[in-house]
């Protein structure tokens, strides 16, 4: 009796090593296919301007569905890089010294990443609990690090004081929607149109 259980004990342990590296291995392969779709999605935002403008020109209902899908991305997007925890953002994130009216900030929480617009003297404006406002960097941050996007990674097609302007034209709003009107597509917008 003893002999057989001595035998399970080492079949289960040979199945559990076995489940662990099919486990890892399915990670390991996840991990790279949420890579590579960040980076074809960093490609597709350098052009995104000029891919709505020739799609609304051919058609103003093909322009909004190309601008939709752009959210889309945006918000797969962020879920990406928060599955990762946010480590990589933090590592290689411009520190928040040098701010600029219009710069694009963003603070990592728990399972999603919080994005708003630096106007001045520490007065952040973003989308807060459903509602456009302005906070201070404690609300903003909510205990965690303010990190400033790349430009690379949040172009902007407007001046800092004009980016505050059309943030600005939507102070008050209260059409937050998690898949096509987040805290990101708002800055993304302000910045970019």
């Amino acid at each position: 009796m003893e002999f057989l259980r001595s035998r399970l004990a080492r079949r289960k342990t040979k199945r559990s090593r076995k489940n662990a590296e099919e486990y890892r291995e399915k990670t390991v392969k996840r991990r790279e296919k949420m890579d590579r779709m960040h980076e074809l999605i960093k490609i597709n935002r350098q052009n995104r301007k000029e891919i709505q403008k020739i799609s609304h020109d051919m058609n103003p209902k093909l322009g909004r569905a190309v601008h939709t899908y752009h959210k889309l991305l945006d918000t797969l997007d962020n879920y990406i890089e928060s599955s990762n925890n946010g480590l990589n953002r933090m590592l290689l994130a411009d520190d928040v010294v040098d701010l600029s009216p219009g710069d694009h900030l963003y603070v990592q929480r728990p399972g999603f990443t919080h994005h708003g617009l630096y106007m001045k003297e520490s007065l952040i404006l973003h989308y807060h609990m459903g509602l456009v406002k302005i906070t201070g960097w404690e609300e903003f941050s909510e205990g965690s690090p303010i990190h400033k996007k790349a430009e690379e990674d949040s172009p902007s097609s407007y001046l800092g004081e004009e980016i505050i302007k059309r943030a600005l034209s939507r102070y008050g709003e209260n059409q937050y929607n998690l898949v096509f009107n987040n805290c990101e597509h708002f800055v993304r917008w302000a910045r970019n149109g």
